[in-house]
């Protein structure tokens, strides 16, 4: 597209999503009309018809810039009196005139800032930084940096004015602003066009091409939890700050931005598994807002559906207690996507997991309380490590929850168990131990291992801390119904997989938990569900 410079009167001509905003002059054909070859040549300014090319960039320059430089927005927000004029320096005829008072309305949805923010009547520091983003997401400035540059007084900022770094200044000032804000919903953007080579389409659903195949892949996405733009902020002029007595620090490190705020929990859409929320204190529409967040690594997580936020009531999730995370702000190193912001979930999570241990669950049976959480993903019901060695054991416990009829009685059952499993990575099945221990007569000599695990005092091999703790190889566990002649009996088959797209490219270990019911005489035949 060919575009006349408001300022230089020369044409320029933009490709693809650079296009910038533009004015159309819309006029009947005269005498003495400038054709493009006209213009080109340099020979049009004395014909009639330049006139109206001219007063058109005048206009379009006067009444556009004020409302779309990233500079000029804090020009409108601190000031408590302006007058405006138009291309003749004449002000808005009538009694109401020119004043920033005045026009605090028209302002407010030119701009899309607040009108009480501009009226004086609520300060900056009552927004939270999403909204404050979202005052900056319509505007331009000429050189990349300024767009973070020009935020500086609004957020009360000060840092070097590096020319050169490009988009890395949005990131120095989102990094400055989590040094001084204790303010989550600086994470609460949005994605809502195509960016380096990907299409973002509806529900999440993103088209990446394939460079071992050259197909696409369609699916959700991966990436940091940093914004690139304050444009990633427009939907968040409506955002309201919730309460968040006794937030957690968060800080910035080489790894990310190091956190203890609490994740919460919400069974995934399937009923499989739980997924991982972020909360960013800020609410829409009397709806919490939040991250949904992937495991990737050892407490580090990725922001997934990238277009979207998560909504949720404060009952709707389980509160999981505070404890150390990396939110990465950029895709890990040394994997097929690493160099590109975003990169498809089904492939990322593959390559990331080198071994795995997976559940498969009935619909009666949740897990909880796994160890090492660090190696744990609740949403693919999973432990699992990259390519570097490490000590793999693991723990988690079973409940089973189910009602029986017996004489015509219902009789609700809960049965809690508990797995152990050591040398799941190796290659060997004669170098892995596996154990499902009844949580009512194990559970006291599986807690002191798993204390001692946790505080550090037990370095030696797994097998080894096993050995010594004396629990029991068995893959059942056996309970007797009270009041009924029942038995009910969990057991566990292990199966060495081969490598599966949606949970790792090399050969896992699959863990099925089965739930069966007896008769009291004869537990070789099945009671009945």
């Amino acid at each position: 597209m060919r575009l006349i410079n408001t300022l230089t009167r020369q044409f320029e001509e933009f490709i693809g999503s650079k296009i910038p905003q533009y004015a159309i002059l819309s006029h009947t054909w005269e005498e003495e009309e400038v054709s493009y070859k006209h213009y080109t040549d340099g020979n049009c300014r004395h014909m009639k018809g330049y006139s109206k090319i001219d007063m058109t960039c005048r206009t379009a320059a006067a009444e556009g810039v004020q409302f779309t430089r990233g500079w000029t927005l804090q020009e409108l927000i601190a000031p408590s009196n302006i007058v405006f004029f138009d291309a003749q320096w004449q002000t808005r005829p009538g009694s109401e005139g020119s004043t920033k008072a005045a026009l605090a309305r028209e302002l407010s949805e030119i701009t899309q800032t607040d009108q009480q923010l501009l009226l004086g009547q609520r300060m900056p520091s009552s927004f939270c930084v999403a909204q404050k983003m979202s005052w900056a997401a319509r505007r331009t400035t000429t050189r990349k940096e300024d767009i973070a540059y020009c935020l500086l007084g609004i957020f009360g900022i000060n840092m070097p004015l590096l020319y050169g770094e490009e988009e890395m200044a949005f990131i120095r000032l989102q990094e400055e602003i989590m040094k001084s804000t204790p303010d989550p919903s600086i994470l609460a953007w949005k994605l809502s066009s195509a960016i380096q080579d990907v299409a973002i389409g509806s529900h999440n659903s993103i088209r990446f091409p394939n460079a071992r195949s050259g197909k696409e892949i369609q699916g959700s996405a991966l990436l940091g939890v940093m914004s690139y733009s304050p444009a990633e902020f427009a939907d968040c002029r409506n955002y309201e700050r919730t309460r968040y007595d006794g937030l957690a620090e968060s800080t910035i490190t080489n790894i990310g931005v190091r956190t203890r705020a609490p994740l919460y929990s919400m069974y995934g859409s399937e009923g499989i598994g739980s997924v991982s929320i972020y909360p960013l204190y800020c609410a829409l529409n009397k709806k919490y807002l939040g991250l949904h967040l992937r495991h990737v690594g050892r407490r580090r997580y990725l922001r997934q559906n990238p277009c979207t936020l998560v909504e949720y009531t404060p009952n709707q999730f389980l509160h999981n207690p505070p404890a150390e995370s990396f939110l990465l702000t950029k895709l890990p190193r040394g994997y097929r996507w690493s160099d590109f912001r975003l990169a498809p979930t089904n492939e990322t999570m593959r390559d990331l997991r080198a071994h795995v241990l997976h559940f498969t669950l009935t619909e009666k049976m949740t897990l909880y309380d796994p160890w090492p959480t660090d190696l744990y993903d609740s949403e693919d019901q999973l432990f699992f490590f990259g390519h570097v060695p490490r000590e793999d054991l693991a723990l988690i416990g079973l409940n089973c929850r189910f009602t029986i009829s017996s004489g015509g009685i219902p009789h609700t059952v809960e049965m809690r168990c508990i797995f152990v499993a050591s040398g799941w990575s190796k290659p060997s099945a004669t170098q892995s131990q596996f154990s499902l221990l009844d949580a009512e007569t194990d559970g006291s000599k599986v807690d002191v291992l798993r204390d001692r695990l946790r505080l550090g005092q037990d370095t030696r091999p797994s097998w080894v801390v096993l050995r010594e703790a004396g629990l029991p190889t068995t893959l059942t566990v056996r309970h007797c119904v009270p009041e009924t002649e029942i038995v009910a009996v969990i057991s566990c088959q292990l199966q060495r997989r081969v490598p599966d797209e949606k949970i790792s490219n090399c050969a896992f270990y699959d863990v099925k938990f089965i739930l069966s019911l007896y008769s009291a005489d004869d537990c070789s035949i099945p009671a009945g569900a």
